[in-house]
């Protein structure tokens, strides 16, 4: 039970992603999701760096060694089904096996809850951590102002309810607009990490997956407008 997160991550995952690796770009992910002290945090990221498999183990991780009730939510409940089968998969290659349905079960001593920023989480409280992971499906969605209220909403009367005095709430995505859901809670002050794709010094955060090459290739093809929030 002393095996880090990064450890278990590289150890269970072998078999169930091979090639899997140490996501040292993704620093602040891994803290805020081994951070047992309650906190509110948000992440923004670029798309296609790893960070939903990095929360799928820091949640089971976080399982294991804290028993109590979690929730991972998302865009939609489809989506919310896919991470809850590979969460499972992962579980029981690192020796639990699930028991429940697809989008509720328990394991380890815990029990977690796999949902969508338009669904309920009735009758379940989480006292260890609610993870909100990319609440925004697409850029159709971001522009729309009653699909980004509607995240607010569900976060204000569905999820925080929900949590209890020793949870945390950390909130993961990429940024479409400025006024989405991670915008609307750095407002209101929770603590703001930003880990752009490519620094202030002109290096890329995942040098390995993502070069800087790949990277400012996609900028001249799509533009400063959607690469700037989406990748910055």
């Amino acid at each position: 039970l002393s095996e880090s997160l990064v450890d278990f991550m590289v150890r269970v995952g072998a078999k169930v992603h091979p090639g899997i690796v140490n996501p040292v770009w993704l620093a602040p992910v891994v803290s805020a999701l081994e951070n047992r002290e309650p906190s509110k945090v948000v992440i923004s990221t670029p798309p296609q760096h790893g960070k939903t498999r990095t929360i799928i183990y820091g949640l089971l991780w976080r399982m294991i060694r804290d028993p109590g009730r979690y929730a991972y939510v998302t865009y939609e409940q489809g989506r919310s089904d896919e991470i809850s089968l590979e969460a499972q998969t992962i579980m029981r290659e690192a020796g639990y096996e699930p028991e429940g349905r697809l989008d509720r079960w328990r394991a380890a001593g815990s029990t977690i809850r796999f949902g969508s920023v338009r669904g309920p989480l009735t009758g379940y409280g989480i006292d260890k951590l609610l993870v909100i992971d990319d609440p925004v499906k697409d850029a159709v969605d971001a522009s729309s102002p009653t699909m980004r209220r509607r995240n607010v909403e569900w976060l204000q009367t569905v999820g925080g309810p929900r949590t209890h005095p020793s949870a945390s709430i950390v909130i993961v995505q990429t940024r479409w607009h400025p006024e989405d859901l991670a915008g609307n809670r750095i407002a209101a002050g929770w603590r703001d990490i930003n880990l752009p794709a490519i620094n202030d010094r002109g290096a890329a955060l995942w040098p390995a997956g993502r070069p800087l090459a790949s990277l400012e290739e996609q900028r001249r093809e799509f533009g400063e407008f959607f690469f700037a929030p989406l990748v910055q």
